[in-house]
C-alpha cells in the first residue's frame, strides 16, 4: 500500500508477476505503480470517517481504491466466485471492504460464532500487513461472514467487523485504527499488504 493524501485515477496496465512455479500476464486496472516486483496500491484518504454497516453502500468507497482480478492460490486461474476489495483511510482508521460473489450463499460455512482462530475454516478473509514493509514480520488480521475474528499476534489489537448478506454475495466492511497497526502513516509510506478469501463452500476452498 502507497499511503496518499487523496483520490487516485484508474488507469490499466499489462502487469506480468510469477505464482506457483508459473509466470502470468494480465490486465490490472487499479490505481498503482511498479517497483521491482512489486504492485503499489495507492491507499487514499477520506475526510469523513466511515460508519460501517456492512453492506459498502456508504458514498465514501467512492473515493476507495478498488482491487480485483484475485487468482487462485495454487496459481490455476481465477476463482468461479469473483472477489473485490477496497481500501481507503481517514486520519485515525484504515478501511477495508470486500464484496464476495457466492451462488451457493446458503450454503456459507460460519461454524465459529465467537473469535479465534477457527474463523479460518469458514467462508472469511485474511488481511496481511507490513506496516514498515522489512520483510520480517507480518500483522495478521481474519473475519469469518457472520464477523468473527482473529488476530495475530494479538496484543494490543483492536479492530471492527460488520458484515452483511445478499442474494449473490457476503460483504464485509473493516475499520483497523492505525494504533494497532503499529502507529499512523504519513503521506508516501510503504506498506506491504496482502488480502485473502477462503471459500470452503461445498468443500471448494
Amino acid at each position: 500500500l502507497r499511503i496518499v493524501d487523496g483520490p487516485t485515477e484508474q488507469p490499466v496496465a499489462r502487469v506480468a508477476y510469477r505464482s506457483a512455479g508459473n509466470m502470468y500476464q494480465e490486465d490490472v486496472v487499479c490505481p498503482f505503480d511498479m517497483a521491482g516486483n512489486f504492485l503499489l496500491i495507492r491507499c487514499p484518504r477520506i475526510a469523513t470517517p466511515l460508519d460501517l454497516n456492512g453492506r459498502l453502500d456508504d458514498p465514501c468507497w467512492s473515493q476507495a481504491v478498488k482491487v480485483a482480478n484475485f487468482r487462485l492460490t495454487d496459481g490455476t486461474g481465477y476463482p468461479s466466485e469473483p472477489t473485490e476489495g477496497y481500501v481507503m483511510r481517514d486520519d485515525v482508521q484504515l478501511y477495508v471492504g470486500l464484496r464476495c460473489q457466492e451462488a451457493l450463499i446458503s450454503q456459507l460455512a460460519a461454524r465459529s460464532r465467537g473469535d479465534g482462530p477457527a474463523v479460518r475454516e469458514d467462508d472469511s478473509i485474511e488481511l496481511w500487513f507490513d506496516p514498515h514493509h522489512k520483510h520480517e514480520r507480518w500483522l495478521q488480521f481474519m473475519a469469518n461472514c457472520v464477523g468473527a475474528q482473529h488476530t495475530a499476534p494479538t496484543l494490543g489489537v483492536a479492530w471492527r467487523v460488520v458484515t452483511g448478506r445478499h442474494a449473490d454475495a457476503w460483504t464485509l466492511e473493516c475499520a483497523i485504527p492505525f494504533a494497532s497497526l503499529e502507529g499512523s502513516p504519513k503521506a508516501g509510506d510503504l506498506w506491504g499488504f496482502h488480502l485473502c478469501r477462503t471459500r470452503p463452500a461445498k468443500g471448494l476452498a
